[in-house]
């Protein structure tokens, strides 16, 4: 009886190990390639003095509002579009009064385009999309 209770404990350990590998392992993980993480899923960073947005858009349609934290009056933008396949996305920052104080839409690969603003400071960023595949990257960054 004492032999039985060894050999059981020798090797539950290494059968529980192979057991938990096998059924723990994912089939979605995204692929290492893929540097947006995974597909339709944003990346954000809002920080006081910078504002990062980056997605993996595929056939996607859909508004999105971002606050920013920044607070200077004088900033830039940074908008790219890589890997594009369809549709459209447009880029529209607007101040706390809602005044579009930068808007621009991208329909194509856009190695990107700089833009200084001016004399408001970047509060709301709206990003809308019309069945889009692409990357999309916005920078925004307080010009200190």
């Amino acid at each position: 009886m004492q032999r039985i209770r060894i050999l059981i404990n020798i090797f539950a350990v290494p059968i529980s190990l192979v057991l938990f590998s096998l059924f723990s392992c994912r089939d979605d993980i995204a692929d290492p390639n893929n540097k947006g993480g995974n597909v339709n899923e944003p990346i954000v960073l809002n920080y006081y003095d910078s504002f990062s947005f980056f997605i993996n858009a595929d056939g996607i349609t859909y508004d999105l509002i971002e606050q920013t934290n920044l607070s200077e009056a004088e900033s830039k933008i940074y908008v790219s579009v890589d890997n594009y396949k369809s549709g459209y996305v447009e880029v529209i920052v607007s101040n706390k009064d809602y005044k579009s104080i930068y808007a621009e839409r991208f329909i194509e690969k856009t190695a990107g385009t700089y833009q200084d603003i001016s004399g408001y400071v970047p509060e709301r960023l709206v990003i809308q999309f019309y069945n889009f595949t692409g990357n999309l990257r916005i920078e925004l960054v307080s010009a200190l």
